[in-house]
């Protein structure tokens, strides 16, 4: 049997450098919670989008969704937005609104000059009808709300329908799998969180090529 060898980890972060390089064991544990890090899975990224196939019947769901949504319009670009509220309020690690107005205002005009598009079409992903009912968005844009309620298909049509993401609430570990998962050419962006976001080590959290967006106490934005 192969030998294995265990570490524990206690941040939001990667904690295994000196024994990933280092082991000579068949088998690595690391045990903890909130191990995302891009560290750990990096240089498999290939291998994992190959194991994480959706099944047909959550691609069959997200196209339907995708198919009343868009109708013969799927190809059209669509920023979407990731909104987390629910139990995240009570730990003050939910979408905040004033950062989630900004940023969507903050970064239309860069994605519409950088992909040469008029016509931006948003996608508003939250269970918290209210709080996205109150945000400010230009009339203009075309504003989706999907109702889903099975994460897997949440998660593929986000994977497949995206073509730009932001992350409003950084510690949402089902947003950062869905940017983690996403095509290569996807742009994404998050909220680069200062005291609610002390459990995470952000060089190893955030992808390199992730942008990240800081939001002072005058109310403005710029990239991290």
């Amino acid at each position: 049997m192969a030998k294995s060898k265990s570490k524990i980890c206690q941040k939001c972060g990667f904690c295994g450098a000196l024994l990933l390089n280092k082991s000579k064991e068949a088998i690595i544990k690391i045990k903890g919670n909130y191990l995302q890090s891009y560290k750990y899975f990096n240089n498999y990224i290939g291998e994992i989008k190959e194991f994480y196939k959706f099944k047909k019947n959550i691609q069959k769901g997200g196209e339907s969704i995708a198919k009343k949504l868009f109708g013969n319009i799927t190809k059209a670009f669509k920023f979407c937005v990731h909104i987390r509220r629910g139990d995240f309020i009570k730990i003050g690690q939910a979408s905040k609104k004033q950062f989630t107005n900004k940023a969507i205002n903050f970064l239309i005009p860069k994605l519409e000059k950088k992909f040469n598009q008029k016509n931006i079409s948003i996608v508003l992903f939250g269970k918290d009808k209210n709080f996205i009912n109150e945000l400010e968005i230009d009339k203009k844009y075309k504003i989706y709300m999907p109702e889903i309620n099975n994460s897997g298909v949440n998660m593929y049509f986000a994977i497949n329908y995206c073509n730009a993401y932001l992350i409003t609430a950084s510690s949402s570990t089902f947003a950062w799998w869905i940017g983690f998962l996403m095509p290569e050419e996807v742009p994404i962006f998050y909220y680069n969180c200062h005291l609610e976001c002390i459990h995470i080590k952000k060089k190893d959290y955030f992808l390199p090529k992730w942008k990240g967006i800081n939001y002072n106490y005058l109310g403005k934005l710029k990239f991290v």
